[in-house]
């Protein structure tokens, strides 16, 4: 496995080091010709933590991860954190600031202190935003590119369902 040490609590494994080519990497047969061009690492796009037993945990990918005041946080932590109370959020980047979602408005103040207390993030750093359902695909996957369009679409328009704290 690679990993690279970045601004996070743990190192991030990007890519799988292996001997053999899997067949969803190759595109056609002059792919399958070739030698091993990445030298023996594929880049999945996931990173994930690896243990004293030497298990790599998947923990999400690295297009979600952003940077607050110069640290780097993956927003599925966050979301794991603040799902851990009952409700549902669904965490997201617009415009540079954490943006904070969910289709209860109550749960926000639980969410703020979570992020100001547990993850020291600045309440000028984050916003929240007021779902009336979370978009999710046919395998029940949260569609994050659909909650974000949502929320930049609601913003241009009105400023009103989105709460700082």
């Amino acid at each position: 496995f690679s990993s690279r040490r970045r601004h996070t609590r743990y190192p991030l494994v990007t890519g799988v080091q292996t001997c053999a080519l899997p067949i969803w990497y190759a595109h056609n047969y002059d792919d399958l010709r070739k030698g091993d061009d990445n030298r023996g690492e594929i880049a999945t796009g996931d990173f994930g933590q690896v243990d004293r037993d030497g298990f790599v945990f998947i923990k999400g990918r690295i297009n979600r991860m952003m940077k607050v005041r110069g640290i780097r946080i993956q927003l599925d932590d966050i979301e794991d954190k603040l799902n851990s109370n009952g409700s549902e959020f669904v965490c997201i980047e617009v415009n540079s600031k954490l943006t904070v979602c969910s289709i209860e408005s109550a749960a926000f103040s639980i969410a703020e202190n979570i992020l100001t207390s547990y993850f020291h993030i600045k309440k000028s750093d984050f916003q929240f935003f007021k779902l009336a359902s979370v978009p999710r695909s046919d395998s029940g996957k949260i569609l994050y590119k659909k909650v974000k369009d949502l929320v930049q679409s609601q913003m241009i328009g009105t400023e009103s369902r989105l709460t700082e704290r």
